[in-house]
């Protein structure tokens, strides 16, 4: 009885193996006032809505790399709106988060002007120049 069990939980397994989306690796760059924005967060907004909603923080260069499952695997190919949002760092994971530096002006997806693209395959997205 239990070898049936285990079986059927085995082939239900193996057919749930394929629910991820084909992911691209993605980069870029975020700069404010011609300064990288260190520690800001880039997030992409299915254009024509869908569950996967891929986030890379700007590293102190500028750069960023998307994540949608692990870190820096990428995101879906499609047409993206684009948020950044960028609040001070931390001390500690305890302190609350302080207010965003660009003033939630590109903080809303549905609002954001800020748009892009993902290839079906590696991408690097125009760079992010921000006032």
């Amino acid at each position: 009885m239990w070898r049936g069990v285990l079986l059927v939980g085995l082939l239900v397994l193996a057919g749930c193996g394929g629910g991820r989306p084909k992911l691209y690796p993605v980069s870029g760059s975020v700069t404010v006032k011609g300064k990288p924005a260190d520690g800001a967060v880039v997030r992409l907004f299915p254009a024509a809505g869908g569950e996967h909603m891929p986030a890379g923080v700007v590293q102190p260069d500028g750069s960023f790399k998307l994540t949608t499952f692990e870190p820096g695997d990428g995101a879906p190919a499609g047409e993206y709106k684009l948020t950044v949002t960028w609040r001070p760092a931390k001390k500690t994971t305890m302190d609350p988060d302080g207010p965003d530096k660009l003033a939630g002006r590109y903080a809303d997806a549905g609002s954001s002007r800020l748009t892009a693209k993902v290839d079906a395959g590696p991408t690097t997205l125009p760079a992010i120049a921000l006032e």
